[in-house]
């Protein structure tokens, strides 16, 4: 699920926690989810917002991996500095850092490691018994 750049949209406060309410409603009640892929733009430093999220997934145990997206545009170096930044700002709160993914649309770096990684989730995936 990607709601893109909702930490930052022209929305009234109350219309973002109700989108707020709804994400964390969804992934903790999704009993087929296997993995969340976190969405990072690569171009900033650390932000609030997508941090305590990354703390809600591990307070709820719901594994994630990181996504840092739009590295072409900025250079190698800022988004190593960047996605380091953002290694350290998680090292508070957890013991290892979650798998991560440095990628771009348009160039198509970090496509065929993603996809991979999707298929690899999607191989182990086993319906759920659901009784009716």
């Amino acid at each position: 699920m990607d709601l893109p750049g909702y930490g930052y949209a022209r929305a009234s406060k109350s219309k973002k926690a109700d989108w707020s309410k709804f994400i964390h409603t969804y992934l903790d009640k999704r009993e087929s989810l296997q993995c969340v892929l976190v969405l990072i733009d690569s171009r900033l430093e650390p932000q609030k917002i997508d941090l305590e999220f990354c703390n809600w997934l591990g307070e709820k145990g719901l594994s994630f991996v990181l996504v840092f997206t739009k590295a072409d545009k900025q250079s190698g170096t800022k988004t190593d500095q960047n996605v380091a930044l953002f290694k350290k700002a998680l090292l508070a709160t957890f013991d290892d850092i979650p798998q991560y993914f440095i990628t771009s649309s348009e160039t198509q770096l970090g496509r065929d490691e993603i996809l991979g990684f999707i298929g690899s989730i999607n191989q182990n995936f086993e319906v759920p018994d659901y009784k009716l």
